[in-house]
C-alpha cells in the first residue's frame, strides 16, 4: 500500500484537525516538540489497527492510497456517544481512470456494498473488515497489515528485544519468502526473527550483521542461536542473539546491549525483512542515539527502502540535513489546528541547499513559532 493523501480531525474536544498532506516515499515530519507530529503518527496506526483488530477508534478519516495498482478514497466518520459506539458515516471509492466507482456507502441506518443493501450489520465495525473475505475488499485489508509503527520507547524496545523460544508447531519449512515472517509471526521477538533468518535466509542476515558492524565497529561476531540456562539464566531451552565484543570476554545478549544499539539493529531488521509495498512509521529514532547510529539512516533508506513508504518524525539536524528539503513536512500548530508546508515551498524560498535550507528553517518563524 501507499499513501496519496491523509487527512484527519476529532470528532470530539479538543477536536484537533490536520489539513490534508499529500505524501511521497519518504516523508520528514518536522517542527517543535508539540507541535503535532507524534500525533499524526498516531492517527494513521489507529486506523490501521481498527482494520485488521477491530479497535474502535474515533475519528474522522480521509485517506487516498493505492493498493495492488488501484486507487481509492476512503472517508471513515466514527463517534461514541453516550457509550454507543457507532460508524456515522463512511464511503469507500475506487478511482478508475477519470470515473469513479462507489464500493461502499454508509450512513447509520444504510449499508450498500456495490450498489446492494446489506442487512443490518455491527455499527462500530469498519467495513473493511467485515468484509475482508470479499474479493474486492480482500487486498485492501492485506494492504493496511503492512503498517509498522516503531515509537522506540522503552517499554517496546523491552518486549522486541525479550528471549524467546519459537512458537508452537512452528517450522522453518513454512517460511516461503522474507515477508511472511512479519506477517504469519508478527508478536515474534527481535531475537527469534533473527534465528529464523539465519536458518532460512543466511544472506540476509549475514547483511544485517555486516551493516551492523559497520556501525558499531567494536563488535567482531553476532551469532544467533538455543541456548541453554549455562549461559543465561532461564530454565528452558531458548533463543538468544549473542554478541562479542572487542576486548570483552564474555558474550553479550541482545537485552543487556545500550537501548541505542537495539534500536539500530531493530530497524535494520524490519526494513530489511519488510512485505513489498509497506508503510514503516517511525517516531523519533535519534533519542539516545550517538551520531554515527543517527548518520546511517537517511543512505540506508535510499539504498534498502524498495517500494516502502516511510514517514519519520525528526528533531535532529543531521537526519533533517541529509533528507532533500523537498521530502519535509513542517508543523504548525494554532490551538488544536495544525497546519502543515510543503518542503518544494521552502526550496523555492530557501534554494535547493539542505544546510542552508535547514539553517533558514530553524530560523523561520513558522517553525519557532511552531505552537500558538
Amino acid at each position: 500500500m501507499k499513501i496519496i493523501s491523509y487527512e484527519y480531525q476529532d470528532p470530539i474536544q479538543p477536536s484537533w484537525s490536520f489539513s490534508k498532506i499529500k505524501l511521497k516515499k519518504t516523508n520528514l515530519f518536522v517542527g517543535e516538540s508539540g507541535s503535532g507530529k507524534s500525533r499524526i503518527l498516531n492517527t494513521i496506526s489507529n486506523l490501521s489497527n481498527y482494520v485488521l483488530k477491530n479497535e474502535f477508534r474515533q475519528g474522522h478519516w480521509k485517506i487516498e492510497f493505492i493498493q495492488d495498482g488501484n486507487n481509492y478514497f476512503w472517508e471513515i466518520l466514527s463517534e461514541e456517544l453516550l457509550n454507543d459506539r457507532y460508524i456515522k458515516k463512511e464511503i469507500l471509492i475506487q478511482k478508475l481512470d477519470d470515473s469513479e466507482k462507489i464500493i461502499i456507502e454508509r450512513t447509520l441506518n444504510d449499508f450498500k456494498f456495490n450498489g446492494t443493501d446489506l442487512p443490518k450489520l455491527s455499527k462500530s465495525t469498519l467495513s473493511v473488515h467485515l468484509l475482508k473475505d470479499e474479493g474486492i475488499i480482500e487486498p485492501i485489508y492485506k494492504g493496511f497489515s503492512k503498517f509498522i509503527r516503531r515509537n522506540f520507547f522503552e517499554d517496546e524496545l523491552k518486549q522486541n528485544c525479550l528471549y524467546q523460544g519459537l512458537p508452537i508447531g512452528f517450522s522453518i519449512k513454512t517460511i516461503n519468502n522474507i515477508g511472511q515472517i512479519n506477517s504469519k509471526f508478527p508478536e515474534l521477538s527481535l531475537n527469534t526473527k533473527l534465528f529464523i533468518l539465519k536458518e532460512s535466509f543466511p544472506k540476509i542476515f549475514n547483511q544485517i550483521c555486516t551493516y551492523y558492524k559497520t556501525i558499531f565497529p567494536t563488535i567482531e561476531n553476532m551469532e544467533v542461536k538455543n541456548i541453554s540456562s549455562k549461559d543465561i539464566p532461564f530454565s528452558t531451552e531458548i533463543i538468544a542473539l549473542l554478541i562479542k565484543e572487542k576486548h570483552v570476554d564474555s558474550l553479550i545478549g541482545l537485552q543487556d546491549l545500550s537501548s541505542g544499539m537495539q534500536k539500530v539493529l531493530l530497524l535494520i531488521t524490519d526494513i530489511l525483512t519488510m512485505q513489498e509495498n509497506s508503510i514503516y512509521l517511525i517516531d523519533e529514532y535519534e533519542n539516545s542515539l550517538g551520531i554515527g547510529a543517527v548518520n546511517f539512516l537517511p543512505s540506508f533508506l535510499e539504498e534498502f527502502g524498495n517500494d516502502n513508504q516511510f514517514i519519520l518524525t525528526s528533531h535532529h539536524p543531521y537526519l533533517i540535513n541529509n533528507i532533500p528539503v523537498k521530502n519535509w513536512y513542517v508543523f504548525h500548530r494554532k490551538g488544536s489546528n495544525v497546519t502543515i508546508k510543503y518542503g518544494e515551498e521552502l526550496e523555492k524560498r530557501y534554494g535547493k541547499s539542505k544546510q542552508q535550507a535547514f539553517i533558514k528553517l530553524i530560523n523561520d518563524s513558522f517553525y519557532i513559532e511552531g505552537i500558538e
